[in-house]
């Protein structure tokens, strides 16, 4: 039983990591497929935390059942199964989830290199076109993806050229060539799971 609890540990773990990690993941996702994403990065978000902490428990759960001495009689199953291929599939999959684990964890602080980062310069791009800076506050980023998609979403915006979201400083800045709509600003935002401060 404790080859196969490992397994089923470590494949629970790794479905916790990625849940963890869905706040980054999933609205990227749905909005490539043509779903509205709206929240659904936030709900995950408020979550990370214990998603994270059963996450480490139930891998730490796999590495105990797995590895732990057992007391058995020579020539049982038991004896069997943890030198025979159960205890070999065993600790590969405890392994392979304990990378999958880590992969997914570290998600939210890598995924945003993958997709082009936070925002350009917005000096050079006021300075050659001629158009006003705005900054304004945003509350409710969580990550660097949460910039990316934000900024993503700003720039689709009709009179806004270019735009540098900063997540740890809670911000925007944006070159903005005329009026915006402030409410489709709004939307931007909101859309993500963030308000404006």
């Amino acid at each position: 039983m404790s080859a196969r609890g490992g397994v089923i540990a470590s494949v629970g773990a790794a479905g916790g990591a990625v849940l963890s990690s869905a706040c980054c993941w999933l609205p990227l996702l749905l909005v490539g497929v043509g779903v509205s994403a709206s929240g659904l990065g936030a709900f995950f978000e408020r979550h990370r935390t214990v998603l994270l902490v059963v996450t480490i428990g139930l891998l730490a759960l796999a590495f105990v059942l797995v590895y732990r001495p057992r007391a058995c009689r020579e020539g049982s199953a038991c004896a069997r199964d943890s030198r025979g291929r159960g205890g070999r599939f065993a600790k590969s999959m405890l392994w392979v989830s304990t990378i999958v684990v880590g992969a997914f964890a570290a998600f939210p602080d890598y995924a945003g290199s993958f997709l082009g980062g936070s925002g350009g310069d917005v000096e050079a791009a006021s300075a050659e076109t001629g158009a006003s800076v705005r900054t304004i506050g945003i509350e409710g980023m969580t990550c660097e993806l949460c910039a990316v998609h934000l900024r993503t979403g700003l720039v689709a915006l009709v009179r806004i050229g270019e735009a540098r979201v900063d997540s740890e400083g809670g911000s925007a800045t944006l070159v903005v060539d005329g009026e915006v709509d402030d409410e489709a600003i709004d939307g931007v935002i909101e859309g993500l799971g963030c308000r404006r401060r």
